[in-house]
C-alpha cells in the first residue's frame, strides 16, 4: 500500500510553516501586496527555517535531501499565508537545485553551500520569455559556441528578486536543445531592465533581463541538463 500521510519530518515542516504563514504573513500580505514590497523582516524570517538547505545534502554543508513532496507541502502552506512570499523564498532554489541535479560537481561544491547558510542568497533564474505562445524547449534566447565558451542574446522577462540577484542561471537554446548557464549579473553585456507589472502578487518583484553577446565559459558556467531537440513532444 502507497502511504499518502506526511512522515513525522515532514508533518513538523508543515506545523512550523503553518505557523509562520499564520501568525507573520497573513496579517502582513495586504500591506505588502498594496505597497508592491516584500517586508525584509518576513522574508528573512521565512529563509530562516531553512526549506533550501534542507534539499540540499550534506555533502554540501546542507541538512537533509531533495523531496518533491516536501516541497509541495512546504509552498502549500507558504502560499496559504501569502503567495508573493512563498514564491520569494523558492526563488534561489531555481538555481539552487538544477545545480544539484544536473551540476558539476566543482558547480555543486561552489555554489550549494551558500543555500545553506544565513544571509538570503543573492541567486535567481530566467527561464520565461516574453512572446506570445511561450515554449520552454523552443526558447528565442539563444547560446552559440564560440571557442571554450558561449555566447548568449536574448530577453528574458519576470525574473524573480532579480534586482537582487548576483548570479542568474538564464535558459537558453543551443542547437535546438535547451540547456542551463549561469550567468554573473555583473557580466558584461547583461542589462536590468524594469521591474515587470502584474495584475495580482504584486509585493513580488520580477525584472527583466537582457544579454547582448554575454560570454559564458564553457567549463564552469553550463549545466548540461536537456538534450532533446525543441521539436520533441
Amino acid at each position: 500500500m502507497i502511504s499518502f500521510s506526511p512522515t513525522e519530518e515532514q508533518g513538523l515542516i508543515v506545523d512550523t510553516l503553518k505557523r509562520y504563514s499564520k501568525d507573520k504573513l497573513r496579517p502582513a500580505f495586504r500591506d505588502a501586496d498594496e505597497d508592491g514590497e516584500l517586508p525584509a523582516d518576513l522574508l528573512a524570517k521565512g529563509w530562516e527555517l531553512g526549506l533550501v538547505g534542507s534539499s540540499i545534502p550534506e555533502a554540501y554543508s546542507g541538512f537533509g535531501e531533495l523531496s518533491a513532496v516536501t516541497g509541495v507541502l512546504a509552498l502549500e502552506e507558504l502560499g496559504a499565508g501569502d503567495l508573493a512570499t512563498a514564491l520569494a523564498l523558492q526563488a534561489p532554489a531555481t538555481f539552487a537545485l538544477p545545480v544539484l541535479v544536473a551540476g558539476s560537481e566543482e558547480q555543486k561544491e561552489q555554489y550549494l553551500p551558500q543555500f545553506s547558510e544565513e544571509a538570503f542568497p543573492k541567486y535567481t533564474a530566467a527561464l520565461l520569455e516574453p512572446t506570445l505562445r511561450f515554449n520552454p524547449r523552443a526558447l528565442q534566447t539563444t547560446a552559440r559556441r564560440d571557442g571554450d565558451g558561449y555566447v548568449l542574446n536574448g530577453v528574458k522577462a519576470y525574473v524573480p528578486l532579480l534586482s537582487r540577484a548576483e548570479y542568474v542561471l538564464v535558459y537558453a537554446a543551443e542547437d535546438g536543445a535547451t540547456q542551463a548557464f549561469i550567468v554573473p549579473v555583473a557580466a558584461a553585456g547583461v542589462t536590468l531592465g524594469e521591474r515587470e507589472k502584474l495584475m495580482g502578487v504584486r509585493a513580488l518583484e520580477l525584472g527583466r533581463l537582457t544579454l547582448k553577446d554575454v560570454k559564458v565559459e564553457a567549463a564552469t558556467g553550463t549545466i548540461k541538463a536537456w538534450d532533446a531537440p525543441s521539436s520533441a513532444a
